[in-house]
């Protein structure tokens, strides 16, 4: 290595190289993305998470558009029957799509300082009603006390602030109706001086609230690999029953079993590359997580050239250094560090750390590279898994970095990293035949000849 390991995980771990603020996929609100879908139009999806939407509009496969709450409404009143229709790339979603009705914040808020009220105990206060509630149940009278905030009263049959009180006496909390009202009775009937009232400046939002939004949901699973995964559907809205007259949408009128389809929508889920690439990387948790796991060879060859690189995966768990390519594939680097139960059931008293690349296929380096994995000591053993037989690898202990080395490493798949040498389970020996010891009686041999040789 060109650089110390040291130097690597210390880049590695302090400077997440290949870390960026990622723009989001969903815009409006945190949970939905907010728009008119229209036929013809790609729509980002997420992958191997559910992606939700709201539907402003929606395009018939007639040329109509009707408005998405207008849906919304109808189906509330039992009038429409909504179904989504997967027509392409059904096998790729994790159940069927979802489209439901619901409440929604709108984009616009307003934002306003107002006066709130506070009311904390002075010490008079404090002395005085810590004595007379000492024995209420489900209070805590030691957060009565001097300058703190009054955040529950203990009241009589009109809700007013109860002094003396007894055991069974109800309790107001600041949360419930009328609480105000029985600490403002503190002050206009019992005394004054108990209460510290100030005004404090606080900044309010409210949200203008959106009624009868119509909801689409559904998840794309996880494909792990290179390219990216586009499904297709339609909405279906079937007329249960009318009103008088007819059901009135987007300016039509319809009739008790008529059908209404939007034209065919289209959703693209897709992984994403590295946002820049050093000769030092860091695949962070949260990069997985935003599926930001593609390693483009040619993009990091033109970053580097021929140079040494290294990536770091998970915390401080594994790290790849090898030499960049400029014929390099593109790989999928999504890992995880979910523990395998079989391997742990199998050896309940080793310690274990877990590293899967799940990429399909599996990624593979253009040059044979070295892994570094994280190891306490020199006890430790790394194995690789294929689902079924745990095989170790040779490497050599790093007592200064406290990491095994590996090389030859050129794919990536599933590693056990085993605080200890795991023991091998020995096959029975198959017992030896039993030898029969019944005497052989001798042939007559009239003859002479010899019977051991078949000589004559």
């Amino acid at each position: 290595m060109k650089k110390t390991l040291a130097a690597v995980l210390a880049a590695a771990m302090a400077l997440s190289t290949a870390t960026v603020a990622f723009a989001t996929d969903i815009r409006g609100d945190a949970d939905f993305e907010e728009g008119d879908l229209l036929g013809g139009t790609t729509y980002s999806a997420k992958m191997g998470d559910t992606s939700k939407y709201i539907l402003d509009n929606i395009t018939m496969d007639d040329g109509s558009v009707i408005d998405g709450s207008e849906l919304a409404e109808a189906i509330n009143d039992g009038y429409l029957t909504p179904t989504v229709a997967v027509t392409s790339n059904q096998n790729k979603l994790d159940g069927r799509p979802v489209i439901n009705t619901g409440k929604v914040w709108g984009n616009s808020a307003t934002t306003e300082t107002i006066q709130v009220k506070t009311y904390k105990w002075t010490a008079q206060g404090a002395t005085h009603f810590k004595a007379h509630w000492a024995d209420v149940e489900g209070i805590d009278v030691n957060k009565i006390a001097e300058g703190k905030e009054i955040t529950f009263v203990v009241v009589d049959g009109n809700g007013d602030a109860k002094v003396p009180a007894e055991k069974d006496d109800k309790v107001l909390r600041s949360s419930d109706p009328g609480f105000t009202d029985a600490v403002e009775s503190i002050i206009t009937n019992i005394d004054s001086g108990d209460v510290e009232v100030t005004l404090e400046s606080k900044r309010v939002t409210t949200n203008s609230d959106k009624d009868n939004a119509l909801h689409l949901s559904f998840k794309i699973n996880h494909t792990y690999g290179t390219d990216s995964i586009t499904v297709k559907m339609k909405v279906r809205f079937t007329v249960k029953k009318v009103p008088s007259g007819g059901l009135e949408l987007g300016g039509e009128v319809y009739s008790k079993g008529d059908t209404i389809t939007s034209e065919e929508l289209s959703f693209k889920a897709q992984y994403y590359e590295l946002s820049n690439y050093y000769e030092d990387m860091q695949l962070t948790g949260s990069e997985v997580g935003a599926n930001r796991v593609l390693l483009n060879g040619a993009n990091l060859y033109d970053a580097i050239g021929s140079k040494k690189f290294t990536i770091s995966f998970g915390d401080d768990v594994a790290i790849f250094e090898g030499k960049a390519a400029a014929n390099q594939k593109t790989v999928n680097l999504y890992w995880s560090l979910a523990e395998i139960d079989e391997i742990k059931d199998a050896y309940p008293d080793v310690d274990f750390t877990f590293l899967t690349f799940k990429g399909n296929p599996s990624p593979v380096f253009q040059n044979t590279g070295k892994m570094y994995f994280a190891a306490a000591d020199k006890d430790y053993q790394v194995y690789t898994w294929d689902g079924e037989v745990l095989e170790p690898l040779t490497g050599k202990f790093d007592s200064t970095y406290k990491v095994i080395e590996v090389n030859n490493i050129k794919k990536l798949g599933t590693y056990v990293i085993a605080s200890e040498i795991l023991p091998v389970e020995e096959e029975p020996e198959e017992p030896a035949e039993p030898v029969d010891s019944t005497p052989v009686a001798e042939p007559d041999n009239d003859e002479g000849g010899n019977p051991n040789t078949g000589a004559c």
